[in-house]
C-alpha cells in the first residue's frame, strides 16, 4: 500500500503544478463549462428532447469508433508509471498497480457513460437508463481489454474474434433489450478481466511507451514546448515499424500500392479523428435530434445543407492526404530519385487506395441515413469522378481543384 500511496503523491503534485501552469486555461474552461452546461441542462429538462429511439444508431457509431481505436491506436490503453515498471515488473507490488489502473478505468468509463445516459434519458432515472448505462460500459471496458490484448502481441485472429463477439451483443441488446443479452455482455467483460491479469505483457515496448508519455505528461504540465518537440522528434526516430514493405510479398506491380496502404495504416491519430469528426456531424445533424433545439439546425433544408458541407469537407480532406503523399513521391522523383515507374503509375496507385476508403465510407454513411443502393451507387462513382480529376491535376491549377471540389459537394446531393 506504501507503494499506492507514493504514487497517488505523485499524481497530486503533478495536477497541482499543472493547475498553476495553466490557472487561467482552466478558470476560463470552467466557467464557459458551468454557463453553458446550466443553460443545455435548463433547456433539455424543459423540453421533450430525448435520444432513447436512437440507441441503436449511436451503438453503429460507438462501434465503428471503438474498432478504429483498436485498429489504429498505438498508446496503451492501461497506463502505469514507468518508475512502478522499471522496479517492480516482476513483483506483487505491479500486479497491485495493474488493478489500481483496471479500477480507475472502470470508474472513469462508467462515470463518463452516466452523465451522457442522463442526457440521453432527459435526466430521468430509469430501469432503461440502468440498462443503457451496464450495457455502454461494459462494452467499452471490453474494447480496453481487446486493444490490451492486441497491443501485447494477440494474433489477430483472437482479438478480432473477441470484438466481434462483444459487438454483436452489444447491438442484438441495443436493438431488442434483451435482459439475457445484457447479463452476457457482463459475463463476457469478466472473463476478459480474467483473461487482463493473466496476459503477458511486452515489457520492453510497455515500458518505452509508458515513459514516453509520462515524458511528455511532464513537459506539458511545465509548458515546455522544445522540450515536447524533442521528444516527439526523437519517439518517432527510435519507433519500431511492425509492419513494413519487406513483410510483404512485393513484386514490381504492388510496391506503390503496398507503400500507400502502409502510410494509410500509419495515417495520424489527429487526421483520422478530424475525418471521423466530419462523418459523425454529418450523421448526427440529419439522423438524430440531438441539434434541433437550435433554431438554425431545426430546419430539415438547413441540416440536409449543412450535411453536405461536413461530407463533402471529408471527402476533399481525405483526397488532399493521398493527393499530397503521390505529389511527395513525384517531386523526389524529379530531384532525382530513382523509381522505375511513370507518373501515371505511382498516381494510379495512389488514386485507388484513395477510392477504395471513399466508397467503404460513402456506403457506410448511406446505409446509416437509409439512402436507398442506387443513390448511394450514384454518389460514389460522382465521388470517383471528382476526386480523380483532382489527382490528375499534378501541376496544380486552381480551377481544376475547384472543379473537383464543385462535383464533390454535388455528389452529396444523393446522399441526403
Amino acid at each position: 500500500m506504501r507503494m499506492v500511496r507514493f504514487l497517488f503523491k505523485q499524481t497530486y503534485r503533478a495536477s497541482i503544478t499543472q493547475m498553476k501552469n495553466y490557472f487561467g486555461v482552466i478558470v476560463a474552461l470552467f466557467i464557459a463549462v458551468a454557463i453553458g452546461g446550466y443553460s443545455a441542462i435548463t433547456q433539455i429538462r424543459n423540453s421533450s428532447f430525448s435520444l432513447q429511439t436512437w440507441n441503436f444508431e449511436l451503438a453503429i457509431v460507438c462501434s465503428m469508433v471503438c474498432i478504429a481505436i483498436i485498429v489504429f491506436g498505438k498508446r496503451p490503453p492501461f497506463l502505469i508509471h514507468p518508475a512502478t515498471i522499471h522496479f517492480f515488473a516482476h513483483a506483487s507490488v505491479f500486479r497491485r498497480q495493474k488493478t489500481v489502473v483496471l479500477i480507475k478505468k472502470i470508474i472513469g468509463q462508467f462515470a463518463a457513460i452516466c452523465l451522457v445516459g442522463l442526457v440521453i434519458y432527459n435526466f430521468s432515472l430509469s430501469v432503461h437508463f440502468a440498462c443503457f448505462v451496464f450495457s455502454f460500459s461494459s462494452y467499452f471496458l471490453t474494447v480496453s481489454l481487446i486493444k490490451w490484448f492486441k497491443y501485447n502481441g494477440e494474433k489477430i485472429i483472437f482479438w478480432f474474434t473477441r470484438f466481434f463477439a462483444c459487438t454483436a451483443l452489444f447491438l442484438l441488446f441495443t436493438y431488442y433489450s434483451n435482459f439475457y443479452l445484457l447479463g452476457m455482455q457482463l459475463i463476457m467483460a469478466g472473463i476478459f478481466i480474467i483473461h487482463y491479469f493473466r496476459t503477458h505483457i511486452d515489457m520492453s515496448r510497455y515500458y518505452d511507451d509508458s515513459l514516453y508519455i509520462e515524458r511528455m505528461n511532464s513537459a506539458s504540465r511545465h509548458k515546455d514546448m522544445a522540450v515536447m518537440q524533442q521528444i516527439t522528434a526523437d519517439h518517432i526516430a527510435n519507433k519500431k515499424r511492425t509492419f513494413k514493405l519487406n513483410n510483404l510479398p512485393i513484386k514490381k506491380s504492388n510496391v506503390l500500392f503496398y507503400k500507400a496502404l502502409i502510410e494509410t495504416l500509419r495515417m495520424s491519430k489527429q487526421v483520422i479523428v478530424v475525418l471521423l469528426l466530419f462523418l459523425v456531424f454529418a450523421i448526427v445533424i440529419n439522423r438524430t435530434p440531438v441539434l434541433a433545439t437550435i433554431s438554425i439546425f431545426g430546419d430539415p433544408n438547413i441540416s440536409k445543407l449543412i450535411g453536405m458541407l461536413s461530407l463533402a469537407c471529408f471527402v476533399t480532406n481525405l483526397r488532399e492526404v493521398y493527393y499530397k503523399q503521390a505529389l511527395s513521391i513525384l517531386s523526389k522523383k524529379q530531384e532525382g530519385l530513382f523509381l522505375p515507374y511513370t507518373n501515371t503509375m505511382v498516381i494510379l496507385n495512389y488514386l485507388l487506395i484513395c477510392n477504395v476508403a471513399i466508397v467503404l465510407s460513402i456506403m457506410i454513411v448511406g446505409l446509416i441515413l437509409r439512402t436507398n443502393i442506387l443513390s448511394i451507387v450514384i454518389s460514389e462513382l460522382i465521388f470517383l469522378f471528382g476526386v480523380s480529376i483532382a489527382f490528375w491535376n499534378t501541376r496544380k491549377k486552381q480551377w481544376l481543384m475547384i472543379a473537383s471540389n464543385v462535383i464533390i459537394f454535388a455528389a452529396t446531393y444523393c446522399i441526403f
